[in-house]
């Protein structure tokens, strides 16, 4: 912010009747710029009013700031343990062992107790994944069977072909599209299943 924004702000805060000033700190530092701040708490020591107005601003300030920072650590530690969940399916997909992704879960420095409590998750979280798309694999079918339908049998009748024969089609792709990606992620899950149960075999 330029020298000369910060004297117009300066020379507004002059303006202000005392009353009118309170009035504002309390209701609007939190949309303050820093700079714009400083000028309100100058402002306030200036004409020696009750400085607790601003001192409760700047808590709430500094809780909104710490808010943001929870908010994002929250936010990337959630992308991080999705991540690191994807890997460990992948990985179990592919055949790995448990000791095997136990060891590649502490070179991304995932602490042993938390590798193990994720590797003794695996098969019931990939059980209830796999049977988690069968609601979809049923909805797929449904918006598969009422597109072809709305294609083929109700084709000829002229007085509400053009809306239909819009639907029809896209309520068959649709379809097509939710059952094979369904049956795609459920089959990964089911194969995470199996070779969990092999692995206990041997």
């Amino acid at each position: 912010m330029s020298s000369i924004d910060l004297n117009i702000i300066k020379e507004q805060y002059q303006r202000m009747p005392d009353h009118e000033l309170i009035r504002f700190a309390q209701n609007e530092s939190l949309s303050l710029t820093l700079q714009s701040f400083h000028l309100l708490k100058a402002e306030f020591k200036a004409r020696n009013l009750d400085f607790s107005v601003i001192e409760s601003a700047q808590v709430d300030r500094e809780l909104a700031e710490a808010t943001k920072i929870s908010e994002l650590e929250k936010t990337i530690a959630a992308t991080f343990t999705e991540t690191i969940w994807k890997f460990a399916f992948t990985e179990k997909e592919a055949g790995k062992s448990n000791e095997d992704i136990y060891n590649a879960l502490l070179k991304k420095n995932i602490t042993p107790e938390y590798a193990y409590m994720l590797i003794e998750s695996i098969e019931p979280r990939s059980r209830e994944l796999a049977d988690s798309f069968e609601n979809e694999i049923i909805i797929g079918w449904i918006l598969f069977v009422l597109g072809l339908f709305l294609s083929v049998f109700l084709f000829n009748q002229e007085s509400i072909r053009g809306t239909y024969l819009l639907w029809g089609p896209v309520l068959t792709i649709a379809g097509m599209v939710r059952l094979a990606t369904s049956y795609a992620r459920k089959k990964k899950y089911q194969t995470i299943v199996r070779n969990i149960e092999a692995e206990k075999e041997v």
